[in-house]
């Protein structure tokens, strides 16, 4: 499969493949609806309503937990462990105050101990390599 449809595939319901906004689908020629409902029944048409939708409860503390640990994950280059929890739990706290940003989940994510305390490949392994 060709990287340009592997992306089609996984951008989801109005976005493009590069990302972009697109209200058609120029193949069908027909308009997208974006719009959807919760499982609790809370209706969304735009991606800000749909974000606003994710923030509420009981879906919060979830989403935003999720997120978290895949960008942790990511930043610290290995899978979470049980003893991260508490960093986890910081994050979350500290980025609630404003509102989730990401600037403050990336940032908690880059102060946590976890992502400080990590362990950084040997220069001699990585001169070896190249």
């Amino acid at each position: 499969m060709s990287e340009v449809l592997r992306r089609a595939k996984t951008a989801g319901p109005g976005k493009a493949a590069v990302g972009r906004w697109r209200s058609a689908d120029r193949e069908a020629g027909a308009p997208i609806d974006p719009s959807g409902t919760m499982p609790n029944g809370t209706p969304f048409a735009t991606p800000a309503e749909f974000r606003a939708a994710l923030l509420t409860e009981p879906w919060r503390s979830s989403y935003v937990t999720t997120v978290i640990e895949k960008l942790m994950t990511f930043g610290i280059g290995r899978g979470l462990q049980y003893y991260d929890a508490a960093a986890v739990r910081e994050i979350m706290r500290e980025a609630e105050s404003s509102d989730f940003r990401w600037s403050s989940i990336i940032g908690g994510i880059v102060k946590s101990a976890p992502f400080q305390m990590r362990k950084l490949p040997d220069a001699e392994i990585v001169n070896a390599q190249n």
